[in-house]
């Protein structure tokens, strides 16, 4: 469902690594290439070990709103 939202998304996320990428922060431009590849796929099914390396937390609240925060820093709400 993230990946779904990221997708739709994606000339968002495109100024944001391309931000990233000028201000020359390594470890968020791996992430954020991990993360590009994941989202440009054409297909893309559920891979844990794929969701790993881009995935930081996952919060549920007690209302039942869970939010999904990724390793470069994008977080959704879904």
């Amino acid at each position: 469902m993230a990946v779904v939202l990221l997708s739709e998304n994606v000339d968002l996320l495109h100024g944001k690594w391309n931000k990233i990428l000028e201000e020359n922060r390594p470890l968020e431009k791996y992430y954020s290439m991990k993360l590009a590849d994941i989202v440009n796929k054409i297909s893309w099914e559920f891979n844990s070990y794929e969701m790993c390396q881009v995935v930081d937390n996952i919060t549920i609240a007690e209302d039942g709103e869970i939010s999904v925060k990724f390793l470069e820093g994008t977080e959704i709400d879904l």
